[in-house]
């Protein structure tokens, strides 16, 4: 994705007016996105899938002329298996990020009331999940 600024513009934000200039990249979209996703049936009910998802380096919102260091990029893993039991029952497992990426999945620029000096312009970021998982059983009534 090439998401920049096609023209000179002064926006307002947060931070207070920000010149942005033509090929300045749009904050909060990555260059590159990846996903990708296979599901395979193992034996006669039982189906295991793995999805990957990568998002490159990206700016913040309020770093509109990308003055600032970007959220690195990051990849995560997450895993799935299935049982049918029988027509109207499967039993299922799924975990997320299996290789536990310590990530930022987004964030922001803007002024930190509580630094010092008072209004400090700091990134607050926002934390990904981190390595999950969880086991059930899905009931389909006709």
């Amino acid at each position: 994705m090439d998401a920049t600024y096609q023209s000179a513009i002064t926006l307002q934000n947060a931070i207070g007016s920000v010149n942005v200039n033509p090929g300045d990249r749009i904050t909060s979209i990555p260059h590159k996105l990846i996903k990708f996703g296979v599901d395979y049936e193992v034996l006669r009910g039982w189906r295991i899938g793995m999805d990957l998802f990568y998002a490159s380096s990206q700016y913040l919102p309020g770093d509109d002329n990308n003055q600032l260091p970007r959220i690195p990029g990051y990849t995560v893993v997450n895993l799935n298996s299935s049982y049918k039991l029988t027509e109207n029952i499967e039993i299922f497992a799924m975990a997320n990020n299996v290789f536990d990426e310590d990530y930022n999945s987004f964030g922001l620029v803007n002024r930190n009331a509580f630094s010092n000096p008072v209004g400090n312009v700091e990134s607050f970021l926002s934390p990904g999940t981190s390595i999950a998982g969880w086991a059930g059983v899905r009931l389909q009534l006709d």
